[in-house]
This record gives structure tokens, C-alpha cells and sequence, in this order.
């Protein structure tokens, strides 16, 4: 089978999407991004898998740093979107 060469990148990027939509539903229903992975039907792509699991191993690290630079705004304030 051969691949095109923009396959890899492609795949990344999707990736990255499936990563973000974990994070976004973990965020919105008020739980850890491990158990919406792991409720998945389709197990995700490794790289998914390695996205998901950084953010869930990091995540009062990260809030802190965006709180840090967010000027005026708390993280409670901000759109879902922006802090996953």
C-alpha cells in the first residue's frame, strides 16, 4: 500500500482534532479527559491517545500558566474552548 506524502500530516492533524473534541467534552461535562477516552468505542489513534493523556497529566499546571497570562480574565470566566 502506498501512502502520499501528505498522509502523515493529515493524520496528525486529525489527531489533534480528535485530541481537542476529548478535551473539549471531558472540560464541559466536568470530567477527567481518561474516562471520556476511555468511553470511546473506537479506541483513537495512538497519538490522540498521547495528547489526551499530556493534558490529563498536566492540567492544573496548564490552568495556571494560561491564568498567569491572561490579563483581567480568571479561567472561570473564560470560554471552554480556550482552556482546552
Amino acid at each position: 500500500m502506498s501512502h502520499r506524502p501528505g498522509d502523515a500530516i493529515g493524520s496528525r492533524r486529525e489527531a489533534r482534532e480528535t485530541a481537542l473534541g476529548l478535551l473539549y467534552a471531558a472540560h464541559s461535562r466536568g470530567v477527567d479527559p481518561l474516562e471520556v477516552l476511555a468511553e470511546q468505542p473506537v479506541p483513537p489513534e495512538p497519538y490522540t491517545v498521547q495528547l489526551v493523556e499530556g493534558v490529563a497529566g498536566h492540567i492544573q499546571e496548564l490552568d495556571e500558566l494560561i491564568g498567569s497570562y491572561s490579563e483581567g480574565w480568571s479561567t472561570g470566566r473564560m470560554p471552554a474552548i480556550d482552556l482546552v
